[in-house]
């Protein structure tokens, strides 16, 4: 697990030496003739008292750090309009300017811009809260005394400096641990100014569009408009179900288009335009026009990094963006570093999208056309069997473990009036990539397991899956959306009302495979896992602009094949690998797949496919795990093509597997198994019987049984 760790050097202060001396005898024999000396920019950004104006005194140490009694006694025991000395005011302001002077150009954890700006704010806190009451003041004056006695006065006055800015900016800090000490380790790894890693893209005057509006307002519809006319041109999707639909669309417009995603690639001669995912975006291609999907995913705290590179540097004379109006303050600043305009163009809803006047009580109360959504796999299967047994409807089902085509299987089952598939069930997944015939999204439950806690919904997220009902051109056109808890309901109105939605601040960074490579070469006795700890432990990223995405996958990849003698650039190509890294089997089958890379040795996929159809849900998610390997395996074929020879034999395998679970979304919830078990004591055995069967399945792979939450 990588754990971003900051520590807050404190440098002790050589009381000995004979520059403290020196700075003892400046601070409390002359401390006004040396306020003239040193440089104090501003009242605002120092706190200081008026000029004195009587000539110069010097005051002794009983007389700086002593409280000056009061000759009103009903003065001694308030904090009413209680002030320092003016000498005394001084003399702390001296210190203040000091140590910002002094401390600036050593190492320290504060970012600069940071570091600059809030000794201003320091010093009021220091003079209001402080010393800004008697008792305040009687203990600041004791403690500075005790540390004269050390000839630590400079230590502790930099050490509440610290304390202060700290709290202030702990966000800030956080991502800056260190600063000198890593330009130390690793000065290569700077990650300030990404837009400057893509000088193709900064030698052409490109224009930025940003198609913005809800979902079901055409925005992408007139973005794909301008790259069908293009000469040559990109569409970038944030899944590859979105990537073949583009090149279905192309394609039929007699357009000669590739089709590139990790595992699969339809490569045609003489293309013209290309279709992929986001992460396929070739910086180094040249193209008329770009249509970067989904930009608001650039905030994903996974896979935001390849929003960010493809809009710092796709190489088109036109780049066309398409989300969410929350995105447009990050792309704005984004453009402006790459020294572009954003033009931004809004769009309405096409179709009405209501609140549903009641919530839904009962799952007999639901009609044609309803998605249920909900964010777990026992939810799913949960109400697939309750609704399939309660009423006459067939329930489809989509959720992200689901193989692209299933979940478009599972689509054109909904779709079709004639199916008898009138419910649909799903996650999240609903929001991006499939068209759907919803007249209705009822929320089973507005909170989700994020991968670390369970939250509630933030209002973007409910607006996404909201705006899934209706579809305008489609059975209906007019949208619908509730809840079946009462609380719920009010979490949705409150969503959907909002006019303003907080803006997205910050966009998902990674580094450059030669930027952690170098570090790699510099600490050539630490792991590649290693490298990435330091890296997430000791960046310099710009955190007004930027975040850096989340390592802990890459980590553990790198972690998995250490032992492993790779050459650096194969263990930094092998960092991307799409692995499950919490699923046991895939795991054990990538670190075989990387050892086959480093002997030379070409390897099958190694995968046995089931001979029967799941009967439970440990058993689907068995076969749902080999399919990944499956993709794992087809993802590398491109990359290593001599090691992994047995593509077609993988494909053929992907299928059966889909077919299985297509058979396994069936089985667990169909009303035709429900009847057959009709008696309690077959019903009992069948069930004893399918567990252990699962389990048997499921240990073979390293896979224990269970329902866990999925996201």
């Amino acid at each position: 697990m990588l754990r971003v760790l900051t520590r807050y050097a404190v440098r002790a202060s050589a009381c000995r030496s004979i520059r403290f001396k020196h700075e003892r005898k400046l601070f409390l024999k002359k401390p006004v003739m040396q306020a003239k000396e040193i440089k104090i920019d501003s009242p605002d950004e120092i706190r200081q008292p008026e000029p004195p104006v009587v000539q110069p005194k010097e005051y002794t140490i009983d007389e700086i750090y002593t409280l000056t009694e009061s000759d009103d006694p009903f003065q001694m025991i308030t904090d009413d309009n209680f002030k320092l000395e003016s000498h005394q005011k001084t003399h702390f302001s001296i210190m203040i300017n000091h140590i910002r002077e002094t401390k600036r150009n050593e190492p320290h954890d504060i970012p600069q811009h940071i570091y600059e700006k809030s000794f201003a704010l320091f010093a009021d806190h220091f003079f209001t809260n402080l010393v800004g009451t008697r008792d305040g003041a009687s203990r600041i004056l004791r403690a500075f005394r005790k540390a004269h006695e050390n000839g630590a006065e400079m230590d502790l006055m930099w050490k509440l400096y610290l304390r202060d800015v700290t709290d202030r900016f702990a966000g800030v800090i956080l991502n800056y641990s260190t600063k000198q000490k890593q330009a130390n380790i690793d000065p290569t790894i700077d990650l300030t100014n990404p837009a400057m890693w893509y000088p193709i893209a900064r030698k052409t005057k490109r224009q930025v569009i940003f198609h913005t509006g809800p979902t079901n307002s055409g925005k992408t519809y007139s973005a794909f408009k301008a790259l069908e006319t293009a000469k040559k041109g990109i569409y970038a999707a944030p899944l590859r179900l979105l990537a073949t639909e583009g090149y279905v669309k192309l394609t039929g417009l007699g357009l000669k288009c590739d089709l590139m995603t990790g595992d699969h690639r339809v490569e045609v001669e003489g293309a013209t335009h290309t279709a992929s995912t986001i992460e396929m975006v070739n910086p180094n291609m040249q193209y008329d026009v770009a249509v970067i999907d989904e930009i608001q995913l650039i905030a994903d705290p996974d896979r935001g990094w390849a929003w960010t590179r493809a809009l710092l540097g796709v190489n088109a004379k036109q780049v066309h963006l398409c989300g969410e109006e929350r995105a447009i303050q990050i792309l704005e600043k984004l453009c402006r570093d790459c020294g572009e305009e954003l033009q931004v163009v809004r769009y309405q809803r096409l179709t009405p999208l209501q609140i549903s006047p009641k919530i839904v009580k009962d799952l007999e109360h639901l009609e044609k056309g309803d998605c249920i959504v909900t964010f777990s796999r026992k939810d799913i299967f949960k109400l697939k069997k309750q609704i399939e047994t309660k009423t006459r409807y067939k329930v489809a089902v989509v959720y992200g473990g689901l193989p692209p085509l299933v979940r478009l299987q599972q689509a054109k089952l909904f779709n079709s009036p004639d199916s008898q598939y009138d419910v649909l069930l799903a996650t999240d997944a609903i929001g991006l990539g499939l068209n759907l015939n919803i007249r209705r999204v009822i929320f089973y439950t507005m909170s989700k397991f994020d991968g670390t806690t369970v939250r509630d919904l933030e209002d973007y997220e409910i607006r996404q899956i909201a705006g899934r009902a209706g579809r305008f051109g489609g059975m209906f056109p007019n949208g619908y959306a509730t809840t079946f808890a009462k609380h719920d309901y009010e979490l949705l109105k409150s969503a959907l009302s909002k006019k303003v939605i907080p803006p997205i601040e910050m966009a998902g960074l990674l580094p450059m495979n030669t930027q952690i490579m170098t570090s790699s070469i510099q600490q050539e006795q630490k792991g590649l896992h290693e490298v990435l700890e330091t890296i997430a432990n000791y960046n310099r990223i710009d955190d007004f602009r930027y975040f850096l995405c989340n390592l802990e996958d890459l980590y553990e990849i790198a972690k998995q094949m250490h032992s492993i003698d790779l050459s650096l650039e194969n263990r930094v190509d092998l960092l991307m690998t799409p692995v499950q890294t919490d699923e046991p089997l895939a795991m054990e089958t990538f670190y075989k797949y990387a050892q086959a890379i480093a002997d030379g040795t070409p390897i099958s996929h190694l995968m046995t496919i089931p001979k029967v159809a799941p009967v439970s849900i440990g058993q689907l998610q068995l076969v749902e795990s080999v399919y990944r390997i499956l993709e794992m395996y087809c993802w590398l074929s491109y990359r290593y093509e001599n090691i992994f020879d047995d593509r077609d034999s993988a494909r053929s395998a992907q299928v059966l597997c889909r077919k299985l679970i297509e058979l396994g979304l069936e089985n667990t919830g169909s009303g035709e198994r429900r009847e057959r078990r009709n008696t309690k004591h077959g019903r009992r055995s069948r069930i004893k019987e399918e567990r252990m069967r699962a389990i048997k399945d499921l240990r073979k792979y390293g896979i224990e049984d269970s329902d866990e939450e999925f996201y």
